[in-house]
């Protein structure tokens, strides 16, 4: 093969290899083992799961689960960060594992992780779930302390029912007064980055991000009573939504028919006729978990008297196969038409390219002009060419 490129190289290994498997016995694929069954704790409660999505493929249920005691065993991720003796793959999974007790790790990535919404209700002796993450005193003392700079660190927003609007000034310190100010005037308190002033949530985020391979972010909300900061939407992130004080409803939709599961981006603000249909109607309260897939159109209420705080944990963002080869592929054909075997890709297009393919012409068949036939074929030649070039991408 002296003088071929790895590109070409690499097609005649393949094509060698094809040959031998089309020559060989077809073996039968042996049976798939059988799922091992979850023995559901004594202190859990199933509710039942909403019927499935009309028209879907995978039934867009919500499962609801019920704890009325700490699981023993779990431990914080405090206290996981501190502790040298473990590896860091363990502290990861048993982050994990306090994230959704009672439900196991391998029980949520397989039932729920990109899939379906999950609902752990703490209560009793588990409400205390989230206590040392973050709260709305440690708050108000990081306001004290003058560490807290408007659109930087925090945003304020106020939503009538129709609209949104911001009401934070760039740039600008936020002080405890301001705090009061914007909760008495019914707006939302969100800080960006909360781990920068809270080692509870930079141990959390820290550990899930071994867990998940990827980039994990937190936003937390402080929302007055009665009111709602933000008008139904879907995220672009795997959302684990942990209420740390007050009482706040959400209500959960499925992800509208038009844009499919997982979107890439965030959408704008949805209402009306944009609402898929409800799935959930519940009332989070200290100790709750709530997990959203990306995708899942929801709006959230305060509806206790005292304002609420909740903490959204982020992850799964950019993170997609298609981001990947979003940057692989200029890359790769960048190198395929740098090879000096592929001197195709770098001829000149057909002079009547023009005259047969685009818009103008995309009501035309194949059939009716054979050289749209012919210059697609040559596209997938390239294309696949790129690809064994992406493929040999370290």
């Amino acid at each position: 093969m002296e003088g071929k490129s790895r590109a070409a190289q690499r097609r005649e290994k393949k094509k060698a290899k094809a040959l031998r498997q089309k020559q060989a016995p077809v073996a039968s694929a042996a049976p798939p083992p059988p799922a091992a069954a979850v023995q559901p704790s004594k202190k859990r409660r199933r509710d039942p799961p909403a019927p499935a999505s009309p028209g879907g493929d995978t039934p867009l249920a919500v499962h609801c689960v019920g704890l009325e005691a700490p699981v023993p065993g779990v431990r914080a991720p405090g206290a996981l960060a501190a502790d040298e003796a473990l590896p860091s793959d363990a502290k990861a999974a048993l982050a994990l594992t306090w994230l959704v007790s009672p439900v196991s790790p391998e029980e949520f990535l397989a039932d729920h992780w990109e899939r379906r919404p999950l609902l752990v209700r703490r209560r009793g002796g588990a409400a205390g779930h989230w206590g040392g993450l973050l709260s709305a005193a440690a708050i108000k003392e990081s306001l004290r302390l003058q560490r807290l700079v408007q659109g930087e660190d925090l945003t304020v927003t106020h939503f009538d029912g129709r609209a949104r609007a911001d009401r934070h000034v760039n740039g600008k310190r936020f002080t405890p007064r301001d705090l009061e100010e914007a909760l008495d005037q019914g707006s939302s308190v969100r800080l960006l980055c909360p781990q920068k002033h809270h080692d509870g949530v930079w141990s959390l985020l820290s550990l899930l991000e071994e867990a998940f391979g990827c980039m994990v972010g937190a936003n937390a909300y402080l929302t007055p009573s009665a009111s709602q900061g933000f008008a139904p939407h879907y995220d672009d992130i795997d959302a684990f939504i942990c209420q740390l004080e007050g009482r706040k409803r959400w209500r959960v939709y499925g992800y509208p028919e038009s844009q499919g599961p997982l979107p890439r981006y965030p959408s704008a603000d949805l209402g009306g006729e944009d609402l898929p249909r409800e799935l959930l109607d519940t009332v989070l309260e200290p100790g709750d978990l709530l997990f959203l897939p990306r995708g899942f159109v929801h709006q959230a209420e305060t509806v206790s008297t005292a304002p609420s705080l909740h903490l959204t944990v982020s992850a799964g963002q950019n993170n997609a196969w298609a981001d990947l080869l979003e940057l692989m592929l200029p890359q790769a054909l960048a190198a395929a038409a740098a090879d000096p075997a592929t001197a195709d890709l770098r001829r000149s297009l057909p002079s009547d390219y023009l005259d047969f393919m685009g818009a103008a012409h995309s009501d035309r068949g194949d059939e009716e002009d054979p050289r749209r036939a012919v210059f697609r074929a040559a596209i997938q030649r390239h294309l696949h060419r790129v690809v064994d070039e992406a493929t040999d991408i370290q």
